[in-house]
């Protein structure tokens, strides 16, 4: 099995582990900012004995960790200088264990301050006083990745970028059309040719690197030092300027302007041409960024672009692009199944351009039917053991073949904690890993609540009897569920003694998760990754667990047969209840407003 080091756990390096593990590789995620942290080695823990035996049967290493923020910037002038430094101990190390290894400096870095030579920050050097600064950030980066290279002779990739939003470049792009359009006569100058900027989405970056790295890993073309741009490079000029255009047509009477001309400059500058030409290297192993999150992330920087140039409201508010529904108690019936009105209406949904997304206490497996019963001929992201796990279930596939793209377990400790409070008070524990349900029943009472559990939700149980001893030392648990007909009094005893976890009231169980780990939380973690604002997505549930995602999303919409807590939180409460097609009444109530015309 090949495997790779990812260096840094913010958005690029979360969608670079996401694509490497779905693609096979074994992945190993280090942090150099993180001093103290269980849930992840920090970088300070690589000491030249750990370093070597990982790096031995490593074929690559994803190093996003430069890649820091403006307020990072601010508060430590010498970040940057510190982040070179530790980049270059890295690679020195790499260098003298498997020089073989192939690197990929992910970025640069998103600040708006300027470097001097030693890439130190320079203070008060911001777009306003220096409009080049990014730039300049990015090229004394890339310069000593090829410096380092050449010295090391370790073959390395530097990917360059810049993100949708926002967008801190004023070169050739929506902010300075948009400025340019304050003009008069009102133009907007785009390049001449087959170039674009580099759009980037962390879901599309990690595909991309795995991409490349496949590529290099057969034929071996990764050798030398090169640069690439990173995805959404492919975006044509001409579909900045016509979002752009289209946009200030759609507000012009609010902005005080006609919808601008587009002008091609005469010449495309040498530096424009030669970024873009980095970008072929792309194309040829085959990668195709997504249009969906680029077209998006251009209208959402442009309508931010034509807010701050104009002073102007811009609209959308009220609409929303995404819709995340539970199962239990909300999207299905009193006999747990897809009414034909509310697959009617979902795939009505789903064809308009909304995306559609479950969020369940379930597990993957329990979901496998509902998704194939919906078949919208589009991918269904799935929120599933109510926020342990992203399952992504892809058009034209088989349910059971989803890949997660998060996995966010019960640590090991805490879950041995649960099994020996759990023996002491007598209680039924069930573990939930990736697609198995473990029980360990003591008695006929355990015995029958596996069956009414069964019953309920369809789950099959693999029962074990050694105390759960063989899968904690193998995994962790996404979910442990804890099943008890006093539920209040057993949530009490659990969080006194157990603690620091989530805890959720069912009907004859309750649930524990890890920490912080709820519906809500992983929703917003799946918008990131998607490219959806939270503000831009609606949701619908009914129980207890449903409560931060109502409460997170832009629409929270309550069953008229929810809990009274989660009622308090919605935004409004459906008129009738699961039993009687409450979702699919109130998607029409919806639709009709125009709430989903996106």
């Amino acid at each position: 099995m090949k495997s790779c080091i990812v260096v840094g756990l913010g958005a690029i390096g979360s969608g670079l582990k996401t694509a490497f593990l779905k693609n096979g590789y074994k992945t190993l995620t280090v942090d150099p900012y993180q001093k103290k942290a269980d849930f992840v080695m920090s970088f300070e823990a690589l000491d030249d004995a750990t370093l070597t035996s990982i790096l031995r049967d490593c074929v690559t290493v994803c190093y996003s960790a430069e890649v820091g923020n403006r307020e990072e910037y601010i508060r430590n002038p010498g970040l940057s200088a510190e982040n070179a430094h530790r980049y270059k101990e890295f690679v020195q190390k790499i260098s003298e264990i498997n020089p073989s290894i192939h690197v990929n400096y992910i970025g640069g870095t998103w600040t708006r301050y300027g470097f001097d030579e030693e890439m130190n920050v320079k203070d008060g050097a911001g777009l306003k006083t220096n409009p080049n600064a990014y730039e300049q950030a990015k090229t004394a980066a890339c310069s000593l990745c090829s410096e380092l290279s050449a010295r090391f002779g370790v073959s390395m990739t530097f990917w360059d970028y810049i993100s949708v939003v926002p967008n801190f470049s004023p070169n050739f792009t929506i902010y300075k059309m948009v400025s340019e359009s304050f003009g008069e006569p009102s133009t907007i100058t785009v390049s001449k040719g087959d170039y674009g900027r580099p759009l980037l989405h962390s879901a599309d970056a990690g595909e991309a690197v795995v991409k490349y790295m496949n590529s290099v890993c057969e034929d071996g073309s990764g050798t030398k030092f090169r640069v690439v741009i990173m995805p959404g490079s492919f975006t044509k000029f001409e579909t900045f300027s016509g979002v752009v255009s289209e946009a200030l047509e759609e507000y012009s009477e609010k902005c005080g302007r006609r919808t601008p001309k587009i002008v091609e400059q005469e010449t495309t500058p040498e530096w424009l041409r030669l970024r873009c030409e980095g970008s072929q290297i792309l194309k040829d192993v085959g990668f195709a960024p997504d249009v969906r999150l680029i077209e998006s992330g251009l209208r959402d920087t442009c309508l931010a672009a034509i807010k701050d140039v104009y002073k102007v409201d811009v609209g959308g508010e009220g609409v929303y692009r995404m819709c995340a529904f539970d199962l239990d108690g909300t999207l299905l019936g009193q006999d747990h199944k897809l009414s034909p009105a509310t697959i009617e209406k979902v795939r009505e949904l789903s064809a308009s351009g909304v995306m559609v997304a479950l969020a369940t206490g379930r597990s993957g497996p329990a979901v496998y039917d509902h998704v194939e019963d919906l078949n919208l001929g589009k991918d269904i992201p799935a929120v599933v053991y109510n926020g342990g796990m992203i399952l992504n279930f892809k058009a034209g596939e088989k349910a059971s073949e989803a890949k997660p793209l998060l996995v966010k377990p019960v640590p090991r400790a805490v879950a041995r904690l649960c099994v020996e409070v759990a023996r002491e008070a007598g209680w039924l524990v069930q573990f939930y890993t990736h697609e198995t349900i473990y029980a360990d029943p003591l008695s006929e009472e355990h015995r029958d609540l596996m069956r009414r559990y069964a019953e309920l939700t369809g789950a099959t149980h693999t029962v074990v009897t050694d105390n759960y001893k063989g899968i904690l030392s193998k995994e962790e648990p996404i979910k442990i569920l804890i099943m008890t007909d006093e539920v209040d009094e057993t949530m009490k005893v659990a969080r006194e003694k157990i603690g620091g976890c989530n805890f959720i009231r069912g009907t004859f169980f309750m649930e524990i998760l890890g920490p912080g780990v709820c519906k809500g939380n992983t929703l917003t973690t799946l918008c990131e990754r998607l490219g959806v604002k939270l503000e831009e997505t609606a949701a619908f549930g009914d129980g207890d667990n449903d409560v931060e995602l109502l409460d997170l999303a832009g629409l929270g919409v309550a069953m008229k047969n929810a809990r009274p807590g989660t009622k308090e939180v919605a935004d409004m409460v459906t008129e009738f209840d699961n039993a009687d097609d409450g979702v699919a009444r109130c998607l029409t109530k919806l639709r009709l407003e125009g709430k989903f015309d996106v």
